[in-house]
């Protein structure tokens, strides 16, 4: 398992890959259109892993996922202290929330390092609650005790 992934917290951006997806995101020379390409492709990575999903590729699926659902839900808990750092302004289609709950149920699937990580570090309760705060954001069914 990777030890090189810095956590500090459960949330979606409480991680290292977190805060590079950020600052990738954030990049003043990309357009609209290539963030949203930036976000597509941190979910495709954990939606469609050909073996075990990597804590990194698991992390920025998460981050990725809570950017996505503050595009798209009435109300945006899930950016919180982190909002003066994530520029959120991404045009946002349903295929792409597909994508995201897809991305967010791999991340914490069976095939996961980062649900390892988490059970191993007594974290995974609060890591179910911050993915299912994003998949209700999505318009999904949150997920229940076992995991996936």
């Amino acid at each position: 398992m990777e030890d090189s992934v810095g956590f500090w917290g459960s949330g979606p951006f409480e991680n290292d890959e977190a805060m590079d997806l950020i600052d990738e995101i954030n990049d003043e020379s990309a357009t609209v259109e290539e963030r949203c390409e930036m976000l597509r492709r941190a979910l495709v990575v954990a939606s469609e892993p050909d073996s075990l999903l990597t804590v990194r590729d698991g992390a920025s699926a998460v981050a990725a996922a809570a950017i996505v659902a503050s595009n798209v839900a009435s109300t945006d808990p899930l950016v919180g202290e982190f909002s003066e750092w994530v520029d959120v302004s991404v045009a946002v289609d349903s295929e792409t929330v597909v994508l995201a709950i897809k991305a967010l149920r791999a991340a914490v699937g069976s095939w996961s390092e980062l649900l390892n990580l988490a059970i191993e570090s007594k974290f995974e309760d609060e890591l179910r609650e911050s993915v299912n705060v994003i998949l209700v954001a999505l318009g999904a069914t949150p997920i229940s005790t076992p995991w996936l």
